[in-house]
């Protein structure tokens, strides 16, 4: 089964791109921040990795850095609140450090899923 690591420090999102993944028939593990995130993912496997941008204790910049160094091949979808000019430009950051694609928060579930069945029928 393909798993998807979710990591985003707003609950209610966290637990939305949770059961919209499960429902779309994927496994998920999700944490809280990237601190979170490296604790419970040391040791597993990932097919892919959902990080917010803001986020205490770890970044999402922070996240995708580690990831290329650990997991160069790793597909990683940034996502990040819409509205201001300085999360737009996180979320161009995120891409230049090898995000495989952006979502700007709200998005609507299916947008999730048909980014995340892209990025790991990609990889």
């Amino acid at each position: 089964m393909t798993t998807i690591a979710i990591i985003d420090d707003e609950t209610p999102m966290r637990e939305m791109m949770d059961a919209v993944l499960r429902r779309a028939g994927y496994e998920t593990i999700t944490a809280c921040n990237g601190i979170d995130a490296a604790a419970k993912l040391a040791g597993q496997a990932v097919d892919a990795v959902i990080t917010d941008i803001f986020m205490p204790e770890g970044d999402g910049i922070e996240v995708i850095r580690n990831l290329r160094m650990t997991a160069p091949d790793m597909p990683v979808i940034a996502v990040s609140g819409g509205g201001t000019r300085i999360q737009s430009d996180y979320l161009k950051a995120a891409r230049m450090l090898g995000a495989r694609d952006v979502l700007t928060k709200p998005f609507l579930p299916q947008k999730l899923v048909d980014t995340v069945r892209a990025a790991v029928s990609d990889a």
